[in-house]
């Protein structure tokens, strides 16, 4: 009995999850930009401060 229903709920989870995607996509994606800009921005910026040491020493 105690199946029954787990397997009942997770199916109601699954497809409250698929019905309501064009609701929850938006922030998904925008809490994955937000996690991931902040990392290359700051990579860049370093890559900006730092990177053009290096390139002057190369030049004859």
């Amino acid at each position: 009995m105690n199946l029954i229903f787990s397997t009942i709920l997770k199916i109601h989870a699954y497809l409250f999850l698929f019905l309501t995607f064009p609701i929850w996509l938006p922030f998904y994606i925008m809490m994955k930009v937000f996690t991931l800009f902040p990392m290359l921005a700051g990579i860049f910026v370093l890559n900006e401060i730092f990177g053009d040491e290096c390139e002057d020493e190369e030049e004859y």
